[in-house]
């Protein structure tokens, strides 16, 4: 059975762990805990920062122990275009229809280009490139509409 991993960011960075939420009469915080020594650490995350693990290695990673290349959902990965072939597609990870896939436009999650994570990272050699908190710009201007899922 696989463990379920999150991923969030606050002003301090990128915490692992598990993912909490904790509510009071006038505040909902969302946040990862992280266990330590016998004491429980709780980080308040921004709510859009937060992706859960998908298990799956990126494959710049150099083995498997190397859990900062695992791929969480909003990360944003670049392959090469096997239909064009001197250009690239770019996509962020997102879960749709109980999966992982790597979509071109997740805005427009329904009609855009989609690819299966495990097939994109492994048979098209998709890699990370950064995440949709700190590297949004990434994104823009990317407009493949051919669906391969």
């Amino acid at each position: 059975m696989r463990k379920y991993k999150f991923r969030g960011h606050d002003v301090d960075g990128w915490h692992y762990g598990d993912l909490q939420h904790r509510k009071t009469v006038l505040l909902h915080r969302v946040g990862i805990t992280i266990e330590n020594r016998g004491t429980t650490v709780f980080y308040t995350c921004n709510p859009d920062s937060i992706g859960e693990g998908t298990g799956i290695l990126d494959i710049n990673a150099k083995k498997a122990s190397d859990t900062t290349k695992e791929i969480f959902e909003g990360d944003i990965l670049k392959m090469p275009d096997r239909e064009y072939f001197h250009s690239e597609i770019i996509g962020q990870v997102v879960y749709f229809n109980g999966s992982f896939v790597l979509a071109s436009d997740p805005e427009n999650i329904e009609t855009c280009s989609k690819w299966n994570l495990y097939d994109a990272v492994h048979g098209e050699r998709a890699y990370v490139i950064g995440n949709i908190m700190e590297n949004p710009e990434l994104l823009r201007g990317n407009s493949n509409q051919q669906s391969n899922t």
